[in-house]
C-alpha cells in the first residue's frame, strides 16, 4: 500500500505550526532561565569554584557579566525547550518520510540524545574538575598568581561540554558504518591496537591541559566508548540474521 506524501503547501503550513510552537517552548524556557539566571550561572561556574578553592571569576569591562548571564540563560533555555522542540522537528520531518526510514530516525534519535548527555555528565562531573584543578595548581604561586576570567572560562567550560557529548556519539557512528557496509565488526576488532594509539593522540587534542593524567581520562572512555561500538555492530547482524 502506497504511503500517502504530503503536498508543498501542506509542508509549509506544517513547518509554520511546528516553528510557533517551538518559538512559544523557548521563550517559556528562556523567561524562566531569566528568572533563575544566579541559579544556572552557579551550576556552570562549580568546577571552576571547585578547582580554585572558592576563588571567584573576574569580569574585565562592564557589560561581561550581564552577556554571561545572557549566554548561560540562553544556553539552559536551549536544554529545557530542547526536547520538545526535537518532538516539534521530528512531526514536520516524518510526515515526509517513509515507515522504514522512519523506524531508522526512532533508533538514532533517542540513542543519540542519551549518549550526548552522558558526554556532558562526564564532562562535567569528571573530567573538567579534574582538568581545572590541574591547571590552576600547575605551577610556582611565587611565580604566577591565578586570574581567572569570566568570559575565558564560560567559553572553555561550553567548549569541553560540547565536544564530549559529541565524543559519546562514536559508538552510533561505528553501527551507521557497519549498517550501510562500510566496515564490520571484524574491522573494528583488528585494528583495536591503532585504535588505542587514536584515542591518546585524540585525547592529546582535546585536551587543553596536555598532560597525561587528563589525557588518560579522555583515552580510557574512548576505548570503551570504542568497544560498545564493536559490541552494537555485533549485536546488529546477529539481529538482522535471525530477521533474515
Amino acid at each position: 500500500m502506497e504511503e500517502k506524501r504530503l503536498s508543498l503547501g501542506e509542508h509549509l503550513e506544517e513547518l509554520r505550526v511546528r516553528l510557533i510552537w517551538s518559538a512559544l517552548a523557548f521563550a517559556i524556557a528562556l523567561a524562566a532561565c531569566f528568572i533563575y539566571q544566579e541559579q544556572i550561572l552557579r551550576i556552570i561556574v562549580s568546577p571552576h569554584l571547585k578547582a580554585s578553592g572558592g576563588d571567584p571569576l573576574r569580569a574585565l569591562d562592564y557589560p561581561e557579566k550581564f552577556l554571561i548571564y545572557f549566554k548561560a540563560s540562553l544556553i539552559a533555555a536551549f536544554v529545557l525547550s530542547g526536547p520538545f522542540i526535537i518532538y516539534q522537528l521530528w512531526k514536520f520531518i516524518s510526515a515526509g518520510l517513509y515507515s522504514h526510514e522512519k523506524k531508522h530516525v526512532l533508533f538514532y534519535l533517542p540513542f543519540s540524545l542519551i549518549l550526548f548527555a552522558t558526554g556532558v555528565l562526564f564532562s562535567y562531573l569528571i573530567f573538567t574538575p579534574f582538568m581545572l584543578k590541574y591547571l590552576a595548581s600547575y605551577g610556582d604561586p611565587s611565580l604566577i598568581s591565578n586570574n581567572f576570567n569570566l568570559t575565558n572560562y564560560f567559553n572553555l567550560f561550553i567548549m569541553l561540554t560540547v565536544i564530549m557529548g559529541l565524543v559519546f556519539q562514536l559508538p552510533l557512528i561505528m553501527l551507521f558504518l557497519v549498517q550501510i557496509k562500510i566496515l564490520t565488526p571484524q574491522i573494528y576488532w583488528s585494528k583495536i591496537k591503532i585504535s588505542v594509539l587514536l584515542a591518546f593522540i585524540i585525547a592529546a587534542i582535546i585536551t587543553p591541559s596536555g598532560d597525561p593524567i587528563n589525557q588518560t581520562l579522555i583515552a580510557v572512555p574512548l576505548l570503551l566508548l570504542y568497544l560498545i561500538g564493536i559490541l552494537l555492530s555485533l549485536l546488529y547482524l546477529r539481529l538482522t540474521k535471525k530477521s533474515d
